[in-house]
């Protein structure tokens, strides 16, 4: 169960033998993608818009067709597995699968078309990789650590319309591509405020969401050795007034 605009994983869960899973209590009005998968069936994924009290989302699973699973090595640059890094694959904007191997090697099985594909790695203390084109087999990602020199430091500051801090919203990055960066969604204090170190150096979009809301921060630069990038990203307002006012062309008149 994940969050769509930031891509946080809100619970993984298991159906019993009657193929019912536990019921989770999630925001009105979130916004969310379903994701279930079982050996031997074709893993689907369906979004749903949690705008009642009681939302419920039935996923019919079709049997697999043997395809080669997209798999992924996560190693450091003298070949060492990396233990227990976050391996997402993404189909576009979609969250296909999350695993976290203690081995370092993720094994994706998926009927997706890979024409939107793209992996992204991340562990704590190394840059997190987005690696943008992936195929069936092996493919590997290496990691870096995180130092002064190739990464910095992004305080991100969410803020409703009226510019006040919004606690408890999801935090997350894009990069230029909008395509997710690799570091796990994180939530904001009571001071609107979250703090994100070891982001590689470039180009990204920080992005907030709470409930059915979500927004976008201007795109920004990670370069700075010394000093963090602070970031703000703010909701629109969450209705509008709408007036349209219709004039003929031969009369200055309403």
């Amino acid at each position: 169960l994940v969050e769509k605009t930031t891509g946080k994983t809100l619970a993984s869960l298991k159906t019993g033998e009657d193929g019912a899973a536990e019921s989770v209590e999630v925001g009105l009005g979130s916004v969310l993608l379903v994701s279930a998968s079982a050996q031997g069936f074709v893993s689907k994924t369906v979004e749903l818009n949690a705008s009642q009290d009681d939302s419920s989302v039935k996923i019919l699973l079709k049997r697999s067709v043997v395809l080669t699973p997209v798999t992924v090595e996560v190693t450091t640059e003298t070949n060492a597995s990396v233990v227990n890094p976050v391996v997402r694959l993404y189909d576009g904007s979609t969250l296909i699968e999350e695993q976290t191997p203690v081995d370092g090697i993720a094994v994706f099985e998926t009927d997706a078309r890979l024409e939107q594909a793209y992996v992204t790695a991340y562990k704590p203390g190394f840059v997190p990789r987005v690696l943008e084109v992936v195929r069936r087999g092996v493919n590997k990602i290496v990691l870096v650590p995180a130092t002064p020199e190739n990464s910095g430091a992004v305080l991100v500051n969410v803020l409703d319309y009226k510019g006040i801090t919004v606690p408890e919203a999801f935090v997350s990055f894009q990069t230029d591509g909008k395509k997710f960066a690799g570091i796990p969604a994180r939530v904001t204090g009571a001071d609107g405020q979250q703090y994100f170190d070891g982001l590689g150096f470039g180009s990204y979009y920080a992005v907030a969401s709470l409930g059915a809301r979500s927004a976008l921060s201007a795109l920004f630069e990670v370069s700075d050795v010394f000093n963090e990038t602070q970031v703000t990203v703010q909701f629109l307002p969450a209705s509008v007034v709408l007036e349209v006012l219709v004039k003929s062309s031969e009369s200055s008149r309403a």
